[in-house]
């Protein structure tokens, strides 16, 4: 080979920077284009994950009724976003009602601010027995909605992806 070849060789190892500033162009261009659909599944996947968060304290209410032999239900507050469990029990003042659990079961459970939350009942009654009330919570975002239905099967919650009452 001759020596201005070799010499070529050895000057076209590596990039230069403008063939560097150019990649960089394209990768940004489609990181642009990609961000809004993973805001998209993030947005579903919280959504989805605020909905189970509901079933899963429904059927903890459930199993403590069902061991403790005494009555619960799920309040919901559609209007704060909220939802708690509360046990058949004697207030402070002697009387008998509904009062939240004192565990970590009895907090608040907040939805995120962004999402809305819609039901047909306030409360969801969580019996002895294992039975559950019939309700429909619809848990929506500004692109889907959800569903928790429970009543139909007994002592059932489970999330839908319809979110029209019945």
């Amino acid at each position: 080979m001759s020596r201005i070849v070799k010499q070529r060789l050895k000057r076209t190892g590596g990039f230069s920077f403008i063939e560097i500033f150019v990649i960089l162009i394209i990768l940004s261009i489609a990181a642009a284009a990609a961000i809004p659909s993973y805001k998209n599944v993030f947005e579903s996947l919280r959504l989805k994950q605020s909905a189970e968060d509901m079933v899963h304290y429904l059927h903890y209410g459930r199993t403590r009724a069902l061991i403790r032999q005494n009555s619960l239900r799920l309040a919901v507050d559609a209007s704060e976003g909220t939802f708690w469990l509360e046990e058949w029990g004697q207030k402070d003042g002697g009387e008998v009602d509904f009062v939240a659990l004192q565990d970590r079961w009895g907090e608040v459970y907040r939805i995120p601010s962004d999402f809305e939350l819609r039901t047909d009942a306030a409360v969801v009654d969580l019996f002895r027995d294992g039975r559950m009330s019939k309700a429909v919570v619809c848990l929506c975002s500004k692109e889907e909605c959800l569903s928790v239905r429970t009543g139909i099967i007994l002592g059932r919650a489970y999330v839908d992806p319809e979110c029209e009452s019945e």
